[in-house]
């Protein structure tokens, strides 16, 4: 809900319109009254979007090099764009490494924005990092956690009885896109399942490819409602443990 308020009600100014013009009836409510209460449209979850490519490089003594490219619309477009706005060079480079969730011992190298000053229908981030031994050995294999930023909506994971609605707020759209590629004498082991889950709030979708020393996952997570009610908070809850089961951001690799 929003409330519209006419600047010029007080004024006593009216609208002349010429014979034949049409005018929207909303407008001519709003233009008779001071103020008016109505629903904002709900956009489409695609309009609302969170993009990110990363491509990561390992290197044979367990480090990884990355360059990550994020680009957010509508909903997403405006928060981020403001926050890094109004912040120093410095500032920005914390909060991407906060919001990016990197590894804490991973190093973000440097930074690129498209124009901040301008309300594009798109931002893109353009970050490069790297990490020292980011691999860690389980017996002769090695786990390469993929750096995918965990779900927003995770915590609902942890209540056995909700009692209200969850208000998501928008439609939303989550793309992940990685693609690895390793050093000699790495290579993929393996992979998780591909994984496809469609509700009445959403949906899920992972798919996996691999080669010897490459693997590439794609994930788009959408959420097609902006409040979710209680009798569909199990279906909100589906999308949300997929999405936030580390087993599915896992790769093991092996040394051949």
């Amino acid at each position: 809900w929003v409330l519209i308020v006419n600047p010029d009600f007080l004024k006593g100014e009216k609208e002349n319109t010429s014979e034949g013009q049409k005018q929207d009836l909303n407008t001519l409510k709003i233009r008779s009254r001071l103020y008016q209460f109505a629903k904002s449209p709900t956009v489409p979850a695609d309009q609302n979007l969170k993009r990110v490519v990363t491509r990561i490089q390992v290197e044979n003594n367990l480090s990884v090099k990355a360059t990550q490219e994020i680009t957010v619309t509508g909903e997403f477009n405006t928060k981020l764009r403001s926050k890094l706005k109004y912040t120093n060079p410095d500032a920005r480079m914390k909060f991407l490494h906060e919001y990016m969730e990197l590894d804490d011992r991973a190093k973000l190298d440097k930074f690129e924005t498209s124009r901040l000053d301008a309300m594009d229908n798109e931002l893109k981030i353009l970050l490069t990092w790297h990490c020292a031994d980011y691999l860690f050995a389980i017996g002769r294999q090695y786990v390469l956690e993929l750096p995918i930023i965990k779900h927003p909506y995770a915590a609902l994971l942890s209540e056995e009885i909700r009692t209200h609605p969850v208000a998501l707020g928008k439609a939303l759209t989550f793309e992940d896109e990685i693609i690895v590629n390793l050093a000699s004498p790495f290579a993929v082991d393996f992979t998780p399942e591909d994984r496809e889950i469609h509700n009445s709030v959403g949906s899920i979708q992972a798919t996996y490819t691999k080669a010897r020393r490459k693997m590439e996952m794609k994930q788009v997570t959408r959420f097609n409602v902006p409040t979710v009610g209680i009798d569909e908070i199990p279906n909100l809850k589906t999308l949300v443990r997929l999405a936030a089961n580390k087993g599915t951001k896992r790769v093991t690799l092996i040394q051949k």
